[in-house]
């Protein structure tokens, strides 16, 4: 079994259920912590071995984690690498936010105002240099705000997943408002895909990656 798909293996796809599992025969089942107890009672039946890998809280709970699953696939070295890179992305992106002696602050917000504070891209930031808003939000981890407290926070920046100027749900429309077009133009939004800043793993060099380029482009 080669090490997470991140680094280059291909794994067939199917819905995650149970059964599906079953019927591949792995050698060894990651399941998320918030996976159905019927699933983990149907592994534990067909004496299938499984193991539960939880969201990362920190880079070094994530290098914890990396080290635990290579060695468990066998391939100590490349968790040993993608560490390595991580480390190496971080370190280049110390201070870059801040602009002469000043910390600007920013709020990463996803659809229907869902922030937070902690975890991996929160302790990007502050490695960066920014004041997380969510911090003066009230919001210790993560929560929903409203679009009055974004404006009355004012962070200097955004952080939202594209640029696209469109609206399929109510949920988009919330980062689609015309106070928050005005406040905050594409100069100030600075552009991380979801699938980078919900979660650590194999993607995240490329998400300190992304995060130095917007830095450069719009806050200096």
């Amino acid at each position: 079994m080669s090490f997470l798909s991140g680094m280059g293996a291909r794994f067939p796809m199917n819905r995650g259920a149970g059964e599906d599992l079953i019927r591949l025969e792995a050698d060894l089942v990651l399941i998320g912590p918030y996976d159905s107890r019927y699933t983990r009672a149907l592994l534990a039946a067909q004496h299938l071995r499984f193991e539960t890998v939880d969201p990362w809280t920190s880079l070094a709970d994530g290098a914890a984690q990396i080290r635990h699953l290579a060695a468990l696939f066998g391939h100590p070295q490349r968790g040993e690498a993608l560490i390595a890179s991580i480390e190496k992305a971080r370190t280049e992106i110390a201070g870059l936010a801040r602009v002469a002696g000043r910390v600007p602050s920013v709020l990463v917000l996803h659809r229907r105002g869902y922030v937070f504070h902690a975890g991996v891209t929160g302790e990007l930031l502050a490695q960066a240099g920014f004041e997380n808003a969510a911090a003066r939000m009230g919001i210790s981890d993560a929560g929903f705000v409203s679009l009055e407290a974004v404006l009355k926070a004012r962070p200097d920046f955004l952080i939202v997943s594209d640029l696209d100027g469109g609206a399929e749900d109510q949920g988009q429309a919330f980062l689609q408002h015309p106070a928050l077009a005005r406040l905050y133009p594409a100069a100030r939004r600075l552009v991380l895909p979801d699938r980078l800043t919900l979660c650590g793993g194999p993607s995240t060099p490329d998400l300190i990656t992304r995060l130095a380029s917007e830095i450069r482009e719009k806050v200096h």
